[in-house]
């Protein structure tokens, strides 16, 4: 879900591993010179999802890469199918007031514009859960500091990788 703080994980998660990092909004912006709202707008979502799409599989081409995509990649059934098959997913999971606090007045999301924030996330969350849960990984994140999740998802990767 938006604001859960997948890339702001994802970068001290790459850092720590000595991986490279890939934020998947980010390449969509630079290829195509314009922010995600600008695409949501003119081109539409199906269009942006395409292009998400095709971003994601050429990133899980790399190795020793922490990649971090959308919260709506794995609703292409095509996209979520590259991601479990392809990687280790993980899913990071924070309460609905949380994600108020961090993604109220941004402006960057598009499914939130002239919309209640509450009610978006709730229908989201609604629609996304039973599709995040196939993730390998599931992490709860709450008010604690940024170090104190990285800490939970390495234990939980070093349990999954041993297992």
């Amino acid at each position: 879900m938006m604001g859960v703080g997948k890339t702001s994980l994802g970068r001290v998660l790459a850092e720590s591993l000595t991986f490279d990092f890939i934020d998947i909004d980010q390449q969509i912006v630079e290829q195509e010179n314009s922010p995600i709202p600008d695409i949501f707008k003119k081109q539409g979502e199906p269009y942006f999802r395409v292009l998400e799409s095709k971003t994601i599989e050429e990133a899980l081409q790399a190795t020793d890469v922490v990649i971090s995509t959308g919260g709506g990649a794995v609703m292409t059934p095509q996209t979520a199918d590259l991601i479990w098959e392809k990687a280790v997913s993980i899913w990071i999971h924070s309460d609905i007031d949380i994600l108020l606090k961090r993604v109220s007045g941004d402006l960057t999301r598009p499914l939130l514009h002239h919309k209640d924030p509450c009610a978006v996330l709730k229908k989201l969350e609604q629609e996304r859960s039973p599709v995040y849960k196939k993730a390998d990984i599931h992490i709860q994140s709450g008010d604690e500091s940024l170090a104190e999740t990285l800490k939970n998802i390495k234990e939980k990767l070093n349990e999954y990788t041993h297992s």
